[in-house]
């Protein structure tokens, strides 16, 4: 329903078709309805004529208020009476039927023309106009439904044919120019009035549908982008010098490859322009300029494609050999109309950054053209020479360097904007030409865009300072922060794209890391890939405070780790993924780290990564191999293990890291390890046995004859590891046959080891020997002095028990075994044994009598 309709007939409009018959029924079953009717009939008497016949005068009144009551109030008797002119008219035979009609009794119920006929006829009358409109607003709102089906219809496969016919771009890169602009930097209050036109300013290149809206990137990427990144990530070869160009080309194209037009496509198409040749801040800037030329091109050019598509006239009063020349020409006409000057065509030749374009315009408009009255002959020749800088196949005045402009053409000119400013201030295209050329800063500005390309065009310009000016664009973007840029359309890339173009790159990254999600962190990382292959600092322009910020490198590695980090554990991508991102660590030995952390948080994979032993004891199948050289692999899987190593006290950690050990091709770290897991050995701790077995196959297998591990302890000089891991066995086996009770076999074992001296002029040699014991050796020396002592006295005493008699050759052998005990103790003081350890042994022998 119009809001036309609601006015002519609210009542209409607010009231029920169940509330009016309602109110009928409550009505005729009320109690007062036979009281009511002489009140009721004796007004409509009074009112419409005398108890003779003879008509009055005057107009009916209002109803009485039993008359109200009993038919409601939205009930109007007024419009069943004729006014007192229509009866003085009425004919005779009229009058007869009134007169006739008045001798009937009005107070019968059931009367032709009672009080209860009339009152059915008004309510059915008023159903049936309830009705109707109820009807007419139902086929409108039917007719409005299918008029916007049709044009929703309609606009579909209106864009459909359009991008067949001009492309998937057909609005030139977009960016976040469908937002307010700052503050122009330098301006008081003839600024334009930002908070006001904050909610209000619609750019020419607004974002369509960018897959980054609010920030909502985890579940809005597709598998299928993050896969074909990982493809283009893998072709590139860390060992050569990879084709940045061709990197970018073909991350521009999985971005345009979702089906819209987003930040992260302009962005690619901005550091296009920007990497290469980004050796200064100064280049930095004529980057970005040329890109916003080229964004500004596309966007006119693909703007008149659509108007025509349209069929709206885009011709031209002059025809312009130059096509980008005849198509501003055109969008001149479409923006602005029959009102156009020839400072509006300048200005958008400025904008797109053709000089050539420029002066064909300016050549093509009459002398006598009262516009360029005072201004022509000075713009023509600074035209003029930006021609000549720019080249007749060049893009725009910026890839030639700094367009600069004579100090005296530049000073002429600044009077000329002055001039302009006071005496035409809303000749805005007109004052626009005349800051460019004078190297001011534009001041109204409709877009993001406009506004940086005005402030570095400006930059640029200045003799003086040009790096201080782009860094207060920069400054002044990140002064103003993300909540300024923000839009529902651009997500974090409303923010990130103005930084870009400023050469805020660090924080411009870090930001879309954060604010965008796992879409943003994804994005982020990519750029962060190119800025390392191009050699560019991932750094902000700003003025230098004394504040150490992150380096590049640190920044690119957060990125690849975070990002890795997220792919390892999804199973569409796993640890494939994930090691591909970290193999682009800037850093080698940070890269190195950072695997190793991989492999750890890993550890059911350890296989994959890391390989098995082939029966030659030489690494294969891994998948760092792939990629990393054999000594590379090596450092990671020992550092990998060493982590292991330290949460040993899980079984299944220590195997792993007696496994990568031996995958790294580090035996002394492996041997160390297994002396570590069975020491100390009279200890019964569980586990014990398990390592205990494991060392002793290591020692068959790889020890016991001439093998590549033997060969690679004897280039290190490490075998003396291989007598401590076999004498840290002998200990365990002496220790075992100790706790059963077999002295005998157990002191038999403990001579073996050829650990203590037995003879008085052993005890130099064997002290001198201890120096060099491996330390796990050298903490069980107290407990197993100790123990072999008491192994002594059991043989001693059972020696004493078992025999008849002391005959000499018992006494030979009680006196050999108290020898041994005494040789034991002189042994533990040259080696400084503690003073438990000389007591316990004191003891012990002293109970040898």
């Amino acid at each position: 329903m119009t809001a036309g309709t609601n006015s002519i007939n609210p009542v209409v409009h607010h009231s029920t078709l169940g509330g009016v018959m309602d109110t009928g029924v409550a009505a005729v079953s009320t109690s007062h309805w036979q009281r009511s009717f002489s009140e009721l009939a004796a007004s409509s008497i009074r009112n419409s004529s005398s108890p003779w016949g003879t008509t009055t005068t005057s107009s009916l009144g209002p109803p009485s208020a039993a008359a109200q009551a009993l038919l409601g109030p939205r009930t109007d008797l007024t419009g069943l009476t004729l006014s007192a002119k229509t009866r003085s008219n009425a004919s005779q035979q009229e009058q007869q039927q009134q007169q006739n009609r008045l001798r009937i009794d009005p107070f019968a119920p059931n009367s032709e023309y009672g009080i209860e006929r009339s009152y059915d006829n008004h309510r059915d009358a008023i159903l049936e106009r309830i009705l109707r409109k109820q009807r007419d607003q139902t086929e409108q709102r039917l007719e409005n439904l299918v008029a916007k089906r049709l044009e929703e219809n309609w606009n579909v496969e209106r864009e459909r044919w359009k991008k067949h016919l001009v492309g998937n771009r057909n609005l030139g890169g977009p960016s976040v120019v469908g937002q307010t602009l700052l503050p122009a930097i330098g301006y008081g209050s003839d600024s334009i009035n930002t908070q006001q036109q904050h909610h209000q300013q619609q750019g020419h290149l607004m974002m369509m549908n960018d897959s980054t809206r609010n920030g909502h990137l985890a579940q809005d990427c597709d598998p299928k982008i993050v896969k074909a990144h990982l493809d283009i990530v893998c072709e590139i070869d860390n060992k050569s010098s990879p084709d940045m160009f061709r990197v970018m080309e073909q991350f521009e194209k999985v971005a345009l490859s979702e089906g819209n037009v987003g930040g992260y496509q302009t962005a690619w198409l901005l550091l296009r322009e920007v990497l290469p040749n980004c050796r200064t801040p100064v280049d930095g800037a004529l980057g970005t300029l040329t890109h916003l030329c080229r964004q500004y091109q596309g966007y006119i050019r693909n703007r008149v494609k659509t108007a025509s598509l349209k069929g709206q006239d885009i011709s031209t009063p002059v025809q312009y050999s130059n096509g980008l020349s005849s198509s501003i020409a055109a969008f001149v006409k479409l923006t602005t109309g029959s009102n156009a000057t020839v400072w509006d065509t300048l200005y958008y030749c400025l904008r797109c950054g053709d000089a050539v374009a420029a002066v064909e315009v300016l050549a093509s408009t009459p002398a006598g053209n009262t516009d360029l009255a005072s201004e022509r002959h000075v713009i023509q020749h600074i035209l003029e020479d930006f021609r000549r800088r720019q080249g007749s196949n060049g893009v725009c005045i910026f890839q030639g360097g700094i367009p600069m402009i004579g100090a005296q053409e530049r000073s002429t000119v600044l009077n000329m904007y002055e001039n302009a400013k006071n005496m035409e201030p809303n000749n805005t295209n007109r004052i626009a030409v005349l800051a460019l050329l004078s190297g001011q800063q534009l001041e109204a500005v409709p877009t993001i865009e406009d506004y940086i390309f005005g402030c570095l065009w400006s930059a640029v310009q200045d003799r003086e300072d040009p790096v201080g000016r782009i860094k207060e664009v920069g400054e002044s973007i990140r002064k103003w922060g993300p909540s300024y840029f923000a839009t529902d359309d651009a997500g974090a890339w409303g923010y990130c794209l103005p930084l870009l173009s400023a050469q805020q790159f660090r924080t411009a990254l870090s930001f879309l890391a954060e604010a965008g999600g796992f879409r943003g962190l994804l994005e982020a990382v990519h750029l962060g890939i190119v800025f390392s292959m191009a050699n560019v600092q991932i750094a902000d322009i700003v003025n230098d405070d004394g504040s150490k910020d992150p380096t590049s490198r640190d920044l690119v590695t957060l990125l690849l780790t975070n990002y890795a980090q997220r792919l390892e554990g999804d199973p569409s991508t796993g640890l494939s993924a994930a090691l591909q991102y970290l193999l682009r660590i800037p850093s080698e030995k940070v890269r190195h780290q950072q695997i190793a952390a991989l492999v750890v948080r890993s550890p059911d994979q350890v296989g994959f990564l890391a390989g098995s032993i082939d029966p030659l004891y030489r690494r294969q199948n891994a998948e760092l191999d792939k990629f990393l050289s054999p000594k590379d692999v090596d450092e990671i899987l020992d550092a990998a293990a060493d982590t292991f190593k330290h949460q040993s006290s899980d079984s299944n950690k220590a195997m792993r890291a007696a496994e990568l050990y031996m995958l790294a091709q580090n035996y002394p770290k492996l041997i160390n390890f297994l002396i570590q897991l069975i020491s100390p050995p009279d200890s019964l701790e569980n586990g014990k046995d398990f390592w205990n077995n494991q060392a002793r196959i290591f020692i068959e297998q790889y020890l016991t004859n001439r093998s590549t591990v033997v060969e690679s302890l004897e280039r290190a000089n490490k075998m003396d590891l291989c007598y401590a891991l076999k004498t840290m066995l002998q200990l365990r086996q002496f220790y075992d046959l100790r706790r059963q009770g077999k002295f005998e076999e157990a002191f038999s074992v403990v001579v073996t080891t050829e650990l203590i001296p037995l003879r008085q002029e052993q005890v130099d040699s064997k002290t001198s020997a201890f120096k060099d014991l491996h330390p796990a050796l050298k903490e069980a020396f107290p407990s197993m002095l100790t123990a072999t002592v008491e192994c002594l006295y059991e043989k001693f005493r059972r020696l004493k028990s078992e025999s008849r008699g002391v005959t000499m050759e018992v006494e030979t052998h009680l006196r050999e075994i108290a020898m041994y005990a005494r040789i034991i103790f002189i042994f533990s003081s040259f080696t400084n044994m503690p003073g438990t350890c000389r007591n316990n042994i004191s003891q012990i022998r002293a109970a040898m009598v």
